[in-house]
């Protein structure tokens, strides 16, 4: 049996990611930290962090730096720190710029709150691929974004920002339809269209847009007189409407165009 992977896994207060489960294995050795106090990590958790060839951690954004500098004298070398933190991709690279080169990995998770899908770990940083490497034997999946710190954070970001938009413009056309005493109906309507949605529909979406615009300048105009007549304001329809607006004053969408075979 070859021997286990020594990982060590630092959470700060109730946060209590998913990935614990992922790394109880036979291939490793797994330490788990709970960190009540950041100044006393240098004291109480030498041997966990010594110790480790890998040390994850997952702190609150206001305590990822401390943590960080606390960690970084203790760590052996070539062992690598993984920032689970969410955070902006500058705040990574100045977190970053504390490690020596290729031990530092910038680390988001995806799909930690579906449990019908396999946990994902995006990672980027100069240490990403040879984290892959190391943990291949898991079953967690791996996404090496790049080699620079900050990606990972960025598309995870990027990802809060579609499904934050698209939680809000579901809000406001549940209170819109509300105005007029269609909710029922306008939310079963709505799920249907969300057990239909897939990456050929966001595509025929996004060409639809950039191709048809005017028309839906007309359809959005009729939304708007809808509204106007139920008394209902809309929180979204101004930033729709001027999304639209860029588009037919030539911003291009990316990706608005099937690519070429």
């Amino acid at each position: 049996m070859e021997t286990p992977i020594r990982v060590t896994l630092m959470i700060q207060g109730e946060m209590n990611p998913l990935l614990a489960q992922y790394l109880q294995s036979e291939t490793v050795e797994l330490t788990v930290i709970e960190i009540s106090h950041v100044s006393d990590i240098a004291t109480q958790h030498v041997a966990a962090v010594s110790h480790a060839q890998v040390v994850f951690a997952l702190t609150s954004q206001h305590h990822a730096l401390t943590v960080a500098e606390q960690i970084v004298p203790l760590l052996a070398t070539g062992c690598i720190y993984v920032d689970l933190t969410t955070a902006t991709p500058a705040s990574k690279k100045r977190r970053a710029g504390l490690f020596p080169a290729e031990t530092f990995v910038d680390a988001a998770l995806k799909n930690q709150g579906s449990p019908s899908e396999q946990l994902t770990l995006s990672v980027a940083g100069a240490g990403a691929q040879r984290l892959s490497e190391l943990l291949s034997p898991l079953d967690l999946q791996i996404d090496v974004v790049s080699d620079v710190p900050g990606d990972a954070a960025a598309l995870k970001l990027l990802h809060d920002m579609f499904t934050k938009n698209i939680t809000s413009v579901l809000i406001d056309t549940l209170w819109a339809a509300e105005s007029m005493g269609m909710q029922e109906r306008a939310f079963e309507d709505i799920k249907q269209g969300f057990d239909s949605f897939s990456g050929a529909r966001a595509q025929e979406l996004i060409t639809d847009a950039s191709v048809n615009f005017k028309r839906s300048q007309i359809e959005m105009a009729d939304v708007v007189e809808m509204l106007t007549d139920s008394g209902y304001e809309s929180t979204m329809l101004a930033p729709i409407q001027f999304n639209y607006g860029r588009i037919m004053h030539g911003k291009k969408i990316p990706y608005s165009k099937p690519a070429k075979k």
